[in-house]
């Protein structure tokens, strides 16, 4: 296996024009937020607005892990107590039966370290955030701007906003965003399967310390058929089967998943500024380096914390700070969603009743 880059202070190549896309695609967020929250006054999610399930659990560090791995939050064996958030990655909340990306988000908390500034000072936590697809669909801001134009397009106008997408405005076929469309299409179209069964990916790179990674969470390998069990028959026959599949899981068994690092190895087939492009895992192979585990409880009691929680990219370490353009126009997209809704980005451990190893623990609502 190749030795990782270092990672440099210029790894990031910023276009000059970003800042003026950026405000492009806030006003757009901005607009389709008010249009969702229309006559009834509720607000949500700019995306993910479903919530399958949210979960407490224990993120362990493991031991002996190489020197290269050793970044960050990961540089001793120690375990965190973590919320984890699982939903679907559209902006509707639609029936479980309809194809669409999946997302998981956690929430490492109780952490000691320098954090980015825009983590909240008196309860900061470490997030990470993935959608079970390996790539983003935009390759930069600028084609993230067109995605969002596309999409409020495709609200009025079913056809046009995908034609959009696609031709990017022009004729010839030459000019077209062949790959991010045939991506979009690929997380749009994703059947429904338990939550616990996708594998969810970073889609985009972080600082990993000295060196620079994508990240993604999976099932404890060799665990994934027990889950599949009934999770297609009731997503056909329930509009929230996802949800309940999800719920009955783990309020019979634990469940252990893997946290796994891509150390980025290659500057040229490994780019931080197009989130469009796959790294190649057989250059470089996903290492684990944490084990989450969800002990059996009853999800059903943290409905209403995993709809007020925030997460965001941009709660982080320094040492974990997110990387590329898709990621820096994250930074304000993702403040501005939880703005409106009032959400709660970080908060203190003893704030809600908590499951560990099947024990209640201290702390209320």
């Amino acid at each position: 296996m190749l030795s990782p880059l270092p990672y440099t202070s210029d790894a990031e190549s910023v276009p000059p024009d970003e800042a003026v896309d950026t405000e492009k695609v806030l006003q757009l967020i901005q607009r389709a937020l008010q249009e969702k929250e229309g006559p009834t006054g509720t607000r949500q999610r700019d995306v993910h607005v479903k919530m399958h399930g949210c979960a407490t659990g224990l993120f362990q560090v493991l031991e002996n892990l190489p020197p290269e791995l050793r970044q960050g939050l990961f540089q001793e064996p120690k375990s965190y107590p973590a919320s984890v958030r699982f939903s679907n990655s559209s902006p509707v909340a639609l029936a479980d039966a309809v194809p669409d990306g999946r997302g998981m988000a956690i929430q490492v908390e109780n952490i000691v370290g320098e954090f980015l500034p825009v983590s909240n000072p008196s309860a900061p936590t470490q997030d990470f955030v993935m959608v079970n697809h390996p790539v983003f669909i935009a390759r930069d801001v600028k084609d993230y701007f067109r995605l969002q134009v596309a999409r409020l397009e495709s609200e009025s106008h079913p056809l046009r906003g995908p034609a959009g997408a696609l031709t990017n405005g022009s004729w010839n076929p030459s000019q077209w965003k062949w790959r991010e469309a045939w991506s979009a299409v690929q997380v749009a179209l994703q059947p429904p399967s338990h939550p616990l069964v996708n594998t969810y990916y970073s889609m985009v790179p972080i600082r990993f310390g000295d060196y620079v990674a994508k990240y993604r969470t999976r099932l404890k390998a060799g665990n994934q058929q027990k889950f599949r069990g009934n999770a297609l028959l009731a997503v056909m026959m329930k509009r929230d089967g996802l949800g309940d599949v999800l719920e009955q899981t783990i309020l019979l068994q634990e469940v252990v998943l893997e946290f796994q690092v891509q150390l980025r190895t290659s500057a040229q087939t490994m780019p931080i500024e197009d989130a469009t492009v796959r790294w190649s895992e057989s250059v470089s192979p996903y290492q684990t380096v944490a084990a989450l585990t969800l002990p059996i409880q009853d999800i059903s009691a943290y409905r209403q914390e995993g709809e007020r929680r925030s997460f965001s990219v941009w709660h982080a370490l320094a040492a974990h700070r997110p990387l590329g353009g898709i990621n820096r126009v994250r930074r304000q997209a993702y403040a501005l969603s939880a703005s409106r809704r009032d959400a709660v980005g970080n908060i203190a451990p003893s704030d809600f009743v908590r499951v560990i190893g099947g024990k209640q623990g201290d702390g209320a609502p």
